[in-house]
């Protein structure tokens, strides 16, 4: 008989559990709940069932259940760290708890479920834009093919934000680099040697030389 009150009591109480702030390097959240023992705060040991909807009622569950075993609850509070993975994408998500003493044979599911709502902070980086960011990005933390070109305004890279070696040869598509996307080159340099007299059977003519970026041109 004890034990269908305490459940009873907790159905009425599930109305005031809040959600507390989010951890964002990870999945995990913190939840804070109050439990009432006939009107009471409860105090002792519960075990806990945890899962995630995305419907008030019905609806199918997101992720695994969690269950934890043993949990204080002092003065009516008690406060569990839940991970669900990768299940909030945006879209509205209900947390169903089940309770029962612990070790008390089966769980009583408490009604309503609880929509989780974001914190002031989530809902800030939920719609924060390029501006709102400080800071750089590691490339490690940019997947490959994640910039585009149609993303990149004209002009936003200029050849001294690119590292020596950075672009090869392999990564420019066939006619991406065109004569009008060439630079001129205008440090060539010429050599006279005025008049020479020629020798019995000697030959005239030009050669270009390339060695490295230098461009050199012998003849007459």
């Amino acid at each position: 008989m004890k034990t269908r009150s305490v459940f009873a009591a907790l159905l009425l109480a599930t109305l005031n559990l809040p959600l507390s702030t989010a951890h964002a390097q990870t999945t995990a959240f913190t939840y804070q709940g109050r439990l009432e023992d006939g009107g009471s705060p409860a105090s002792g040991i519960y075990d806990l069932r945890f899962a995630l909807f995305a419907a008030p009622d019905a609806g199918l569950q997101q992720g695994v259940t969690l269950t934890q075993t043993a949990t204080a609850v002092t003065n009516g509070l008690f406060t569990s760290t839940l991970d669900f993975g990768n299940q909030f994408p945006g879209a509205d998500r209900w947390l169903e708890i089940a309770v029962r003493t612990n070790g008390g044979g089966a769980f009583s599911t408490l009604a309503p479920r609880q929509a989780l709502t974001p914190t002031p902070y989530a809902v800030f980086a939920g719609k924060v834009n390029a501006s709102g960011i400080s800071g750089t990005l590691a490339p490690g933390n940019i997947a490959n093919g994640t910039i585009t070109t149609p993303m990149l305004a004209n002009g936003a890279v200029g050849a001294n934000q690119l590292a020596a070696g950075a672009v090869t040869t392999t990564a420019l598509a066939n006619g991406a680099v065109t004569a009008t996307k060439v630079a001129t080159v205008s440090n060539w340099f010429a050599l006279t040697i005025a008049n020479p007299t020629p020798k019995t059977d000697d030959r005239f003519g030009h050669t270009v030389a390339v060695v490295g970026s230098d461009r050199i041109l012998i003849g007459a």
